[in-house]
């Protein structure tokens, strides 16, 4: 490979033409340096160089520490210049890259603050420059610093908020009220619980529980287990803490069995849930209501924030020959309920034997047009592949790619913030996706990664090992996004230029999907309109059946 040096414009238009990233329109700057050094002179630059490593020591010490935050030096992510170009507002990076056939990066290096001019060489630039002399690709870029630390943020933990924090109580907090300790004195007590089901000090509710001196007889976990660390569809087993029996509720059995439930006399739910139809929780919810009137055993349920809101619904109601446990009531997609309220739905509309005996505590301070953004509360990952809320967010939409093999930023540092396959033009797709109302909210950027194996979160992502060329989505205002509309549009522009390459699993779609109008559309048998038509009717549908039971304005 040839030394070369770039200057890169701040445009992401770029392409790779004659081993040079330059915009489309032919104007990047590129130019090569190749020098030539005498044996003399080459030994007077090395011995430059060992004199200045003290100096450099610190820099190197600042910059391990700055690199850690930033996304494209992450080595697990193919790197591709045109993804950290984008609206660049920062600092001149100097990168010194091992560009094999993958481009993996190596470390960058700030040169300067003001992106309008050239770095000047000092005694530190100067001795970095030596690099130019491997036999490697050095690029000096300008690269957007304050990006990078939002798409980290991202991806381990959510973005930050950007609204004033709002108290919310949530009810797990006034199980412990004088009141509800009086009803719970003397009861055998059974949890469905995870790692999200904590007080706003922390302390996981089961060992809240003991603290109160209260019987706690059986734990019962959803889908990735008590910790809410195993990979997505793996079976977890049954174990056990302090004694207590921990019921596994995704593995033999997934709703308590008599013999379970015969060691109980009171089954309180507190798990925070995604508001999304196919994120397993509610499917676990409504077997436990089942087994609890079968059994004659009340459920608490212990009401948490829906985190994309109350207000907006999207996608179709579950058709019955569609039902599964990754969709086993008929609601949209995205339903705009907290868990409280769609217990009190199940009940009511007969999803559910109307003799459970269910008590709801309420929030105290949460509105339906409140965000997890707006609350003021940590994001604890609700499962491995849901790190952050801005995942969380996107999920509706998102998740339904994995019924068509396209790769939802599984197996990244990502998941449902990026959508790639090995023969996405991303160029194409955000001209196209951006000038459409339903990336309101959104906005999109190229990038190349490959996917890898990811313990504990997934194994086999789709493209696994091979470049995806695709989009980050970055989302600037969570209260208009609307991630199911955004996905069936990009299925849409994927369907017009690339009608060989979408091969939807049936079975999967379907389940996901709720019906097969999707697979109608993509088999040509169904207009986009008339899909889409079709999904926001029944929307409206079940925005006025759900009325009678909401709890919150």
């Amino acid at each position: 490979m040839p030394n070369q040096f770039q200057l890169l414009d701040t445009n992401p238009d770029l392409v790779k033409k004659n081993g040079s990233w330059v915009k489309e329109d032919g104007k990047g700057v590129s130019f090569n340096f190749n020098p030539s050094l005498g044996l003399k002179k080459s030994i007077k630059l090395a011995f430059s160089f060992l004199l200045l490593i003290p100096l450099l020591l610190p820099e190197f010490s600042s910059l391990y520490s700055l690199n850690k935050q930033m996304v494209a030096v992450n080595l697990r992510q193919s790197y591709d210049p045109r993804s950290c170009l984008s609206q660049a507002k920062g600092k001149f990076i100097f990168s010194y890259s091992y560009l094999n056939r993958q481009g993996t990066p190596a470390i960058f290096f700030p040169l300067a603050s003001d992106s309008s001019k050239k770095p000047q060489k000092n005694s530190k630039t100067a001795a970095l420059s030596l690099f130019y002399f491997l036999p490697t690709t050095v690029n000096l870029k300008l690269e957007d610093h304050q990006n990078n630390l939002k798409l980290s943020r991202q991806a381990n933990e959510g973005a930050p908020d950007q609204s004033p924090a709002r108290k919310v109580i949530l009810g797990n907090e006034k199980l412990f009220t004088k009141k509800f300790l009086l009803k719970l004195k003397d009861q055998r007590l059974g949890l469905v619980v995870n790692q999200t089901s904590r007080l706003p000090d922390k302390t996981p509710l089961w060992k809240a529980i003991l603290n109160h001196q209260l019987s706690l007889t059986a734990i019962f976990t959803p889908e990735h287990g008590l910790q809410a660390n195993i990979e997505g569809g793996q079976p977890v087993s049954n174990n056990s803490w302090q004694g207590i029996p921990i019921y596994s509720l995704y593995g033999s059995h997934y709703r308590p069995t008599s013999s379970q439930l015969k060691q109980i006399d009171i089954l309180i739910y507190d798990l925070q849930d995604v508001g999304t139809r196919f994120y397993t929780y509610i499917t676990t919810l409504k077997y436990i209501l089942e087994a609890a009137a079968v059994e004659g055993k009340k459920v608490i349920i212990c009401d948490r924030p829906n985190p994309l809101g109350g207000v907006i619904t999207e996608g179709p109601l579950l058709q019955p020959p569609y039902k599964s446990f990754i969709g086993a009531l008929p609601v949209p997609i995205r339903y705009g309920l907290t868990c409280g309220e769609l217990a009190l739905m199940m009940k009511g509309e007969g999803w559910v034997p109307a003799a459970v005996e269910l008590e709801i505590i309420p929030l105290d301070g949460w509105q339906r047009d409140y965000l997890w953004s707006d609350l003021g509360l940590p994001w604890i990952p609700t499962s491995p592949n849901i790190p952050g809320f801005e995942n969380a967010l996107l999920y509706p939409g998102l998740g339904l790619l994995g019924g068509l093999r396209i790769n939802q930023g599984l197996g990244t540092d990502f998941p449902f913030l990026r959508v790639g396959a090995p023969w996405f033009n991303p160029y194409l797709l955000k001209k196209e996706l951006e000038s459409d109302p339903s990336s309101a909210g959104l906005s999109l950027r190229p990038v190349d990664y490959t996917p890898r194996a990811i313990p504990g979160k997934i194994l086999t992502p789709p493209f696994k090992n091979r470049v995806c060329h695709g989009l980050q989505i970055v989302v600037e205002k969570p209260q208009v996004t609307k991630s199911v509309a955004f996905t069936l549009n990009l299925i849409r522009v994927l369907k017009q230029h690339y009608p060989k390459k979408i091969k939807p699993a049936p079975q999967g779609l379907n389940r996901l999907f709720g019906t097969d109008l999707l697979l109608q559309y993509l088999n040509n048998r169904l207009s986009f309109s008339s899909l889409v038509s079709k999904i926001e009717e029944e929307a409206k549908t079940f925005d006025r059946q759900r009325r009678k039971y909401l709890l919150y304005q």
